[in-house]
């Protein structure tokens, strides 16, 4: 069996991480060379385009150019990859884990401070850079609920705002449940100054509370509850 969490990063997917290793599965946190014949989870997309295919190795990676990361935009970020593993495997699950829209541009915001000050894909902030972070995520999210309405293998949805949403995802999984997850990524200090960021940011694009708080687009709330197994 593999699982795929396929969510972006900075949803938890240190959480996902430790969950899979209390299980005795071995798994893969990180964006780069998703090898599946050493790994059978793998937690962490780098909310980055996968933009190659491996076939003969079977893996799928990033660039380990930085600047083309920087280059490259939502409209990169297709889900081959996904379609590729879905065909390849009989026995898998996809785990799409998701949060709402301002704690996940908060973690991503914070997370930039945190790699030292240096430009990364996530620092210096711009209203940009932000404005492609929702493009993505509106964009990516369309593309994974219409295609797995029709997939091989399962998927769950995840909402990981949820209180109870490990014990679910244990529970369906049959797994292990363990009370002993990593600490929040945002500290006090960094969300104070963040918010006041995003607010003017809200303000200026017309960004409104509803959009701020939801975990997808309102178009596809009621395409994704046909799917069998949400929380």
């Amino acid at each position: 069996m593999k699982y795929f969490c396929i969510g972006h990063n900075k949803c938890a997917t240190s959480t996902l991480t430790t969950i899979f290793q209390h299980n005795g599965v071995s798994c893969h946190h990180g964006p780069m060379n998703w090898s599946l014949k050493d790994y059978n989870s793998f937690t962490d997309t780098g909310g980055i385009p996968f933009i190659d295919i491996d076939k003969k190795n079977e893996t799928v990676h990033h660039s380990t150019n930085i600047e083309q990361h920087f280059s490259l935009t939502y409209k990169n970020f297709d889900i081959n990859n996904l379609i590729w593993l879905d065909q390849l495997l009989d026995d898998c699950i996809f785990i799409y884990n998701m949060r709402d829209l301002q704690g996940w541009m908060l973690s991503r915001m914070s997370h930039g401070i945190r790699l030292g000050g240096q430009k990364n894909q996530f620092y210096p902030t711009t209203d940009n850079m932000l404005l492609d972070w929702i493009n993505l995520r509106n964009y990516y999210a369309q593309q994974v609920i219409n295609y797995f309405q029709n997939s091989k293998n399962s998927i769950i949805l995840i909402d990981t705002t949820q209180p109870h949403w490990i014990n679910f995802l244990c529970e369906f999984l049959n797994f292990r449940y363990k009370n002993n997850f990593p600490p929040r990524n945002v500290t006090r200090e960094d969300k104070r100054s963040l918010l006041s960021k995003l607010c003017f940011f809200y303000k200026k694009h017309g960004i409104t509370e509803k959009d701020r708080l939801s975990i997808m687009p309102e178009n596809l709330v009621s395409l994704s509850k046909t799917l069998p197994n949400n929380f």
